[in-house]
């Protein structure tokens, strides 16, 4: 709003540094109604946009522009688990037709994470893995006495927070 630096334009700049014509990059924030919305989320449905940009509050629960999509990139994580859930579920679901045509076996979308070492990114992704392996604890409790369970989920977190450390060891 100040004029200062922006990570949306810096993204945006550095895109196109990269060969991506600035017509097919475009921010969520452009859309001011539903109706602006739609007409958006169809042109990535459609190729004409290769790039959307926003926020999980802007992009979660109804975005559904996953028909082609190859790759996310999630440049902050959230408070929950379930945010992060809702991220990744808006590219590996159905209807993406890369996934249909190949195979959820054989095409593999790319969900990039990025943190900065050394900063609150490693205690929240710490945080999400330790509320993560909680939640997991209940949907996989298989009603003996013993809640050990295998949990890739929470240890992909922690790896991350493990990087955002500084010390991946």
């Amino acid at each position: 709003a100040n004029g200062g630096w922006n990570a949306y334009d810096e993204i945006k700049r550095l895109l196109i540094a990269k060969g991506i014509p600035a017509a097919e990059i475009r921010f969520i924030q452009e859309a001011n109604n539903d109706d602006e919305k739609q007409m958006l989320f169809d042109m990535v449905k459609s190729g004409k946009v290769r790039v959307l940009l926003g926020s999980t509050a802007r992009m979660g629960a109804g975005t559904n522009v996953q028909d082609l999509l190859v790759a996310e990139h999630l440049v902050d994580v959230g408070w929950k688990p379930s945010e992060i859930e809702q991220r990744i579920g808006r590219i590996e679901r159905q209807n993406n037709l890369l996934l249909e045509k190949y195979g959820f076996d054989k095409f593999k979308v790319l969900v990039q994470n990025y943190v900065v070492e050394r900063t609150m990114d490693a205690k929240m992704w710490s945080l999400n893995g330790i509320k993560l392996k909680a939640i997991n604890g209940i949907r996989k409790y298989d009603g003996s006495f013993s809640m050990e369970f295998e949990d890739e989920d929470t240890a992909s977190l922690n790896e991350i927070a493990a990087l955002a450390s500084g010390n991946p060891l």
